[in-house]
C-alpha cells in the first residue's frame, strides 16, 4: 500500500524573517554599487559624445554631425537622434534618426520646468539610421526648448505612452536631443 508523505510545514522566527530581509537589503546595496561602477564609463562617454553632439549641432557642420551621431549610436546600443535647432512649424525635422535591433518611435516632447512633458507628435522609423526624418505634430511649435526622445515599439506601430517606453542608455536615461525652436 503506499502512502502519501504528510507535507511539512516550516515556520520560521520573527527574527530569522528580520535577518533575512537584512541580508537581502545588503546584498542588493553591494550590487547596485558595482552596477553603479561598471556603468561609470559607459555614462561618461555618452556625456562626451552629448557634448560632440551639441557642439555639432551649433556649427551645423554634415561631417561632425555624423561622427557625433555614429559616436553617440555605439554608445547607447545603436540608437541615437540628432535634431538641429529650427523655426516654429507644424512638424519637427530630424537629422538623423538611428533604432539597433528594432524600430521604434521619435517623439517629440514640449519643455515643462526644463524637462520632458507633454508629446506633441511621434514617427515610427525601422532599425537601421535614417537620415532627414520628418514628425508632424498635433499643434505647432512655438519658441522654446523641445526634446526628441527615442520610444520602444510594442510590434503594433502604433504609438501609445503608456506601453511604448523611452530607450535608454546606461542608468536608465533616456536617448534624446534636446533642440530649441525660434519663431519664424
Amino acid at each position: 500500500m503506499n502512502t502519501i508523505p504528510a507535507q511539512v510545514k516550516r515556520t520560521y522566527s520573527a527574527e530569522q524573517f528580520f535577518a533575512a530581509i537584512i541580508i537581502a537589503v545588503l546584498a542588493a546595496g553591494v550590487a547596485g554599487y558595482f552596477v553603479g561602477r561598471s556603468t561609470l564609463a559607459v555614462r561618461e562617454s555618452y556625456i562626451g559624445n552629448n557634448e560632440a553632439l551639441n557642439s555639432a549641432n551649433s556649427i551645423n557642420s554634415t561631417a561632425s554631425l555624423e561622427n557625433a551621431a555614429r559616436n553617440a549610436a555605439a554608445a547607447s546600443g545603436g540608437n541615437a537622434v540628432i535634431v538641429l535647432n529650427q523655426p516654429a512649424g507644424d512638424s519637427i525635422q530630424i537629422q538623423s534618426v538611428s533604432f539597433g535591433a528594432a524600430g521604434g518611435w521619435a517623439a517629440i516632447h514640449e519643455d515643462r520646468d526644463g524637462k520632458p512633458g507633454n508629446v506633441l507628435g511621434a514617427q515610427f522609423y525601422a532599425a537601421g539610421e535614417t537620415k532627414n526624418g520628418t514628425v508632424y505634430l498635433l499643434r505647432p511649435t512655438v519658441a522654446g526648448t523641445y526634446y526628441a526622445i527615442l520610444h520602444t515599439d510594442n510590434g503594433d506601430h502604433e504609438f501609445d505612452l503608456t506601453i511604448d517606453f523611452p530607450v535608454t542608455y546606461s542608468a536608465g536615461n533616456p536617448v534624446m536631443a534636446r533642440f530649441t525652436v525660434s519663431e519664424n
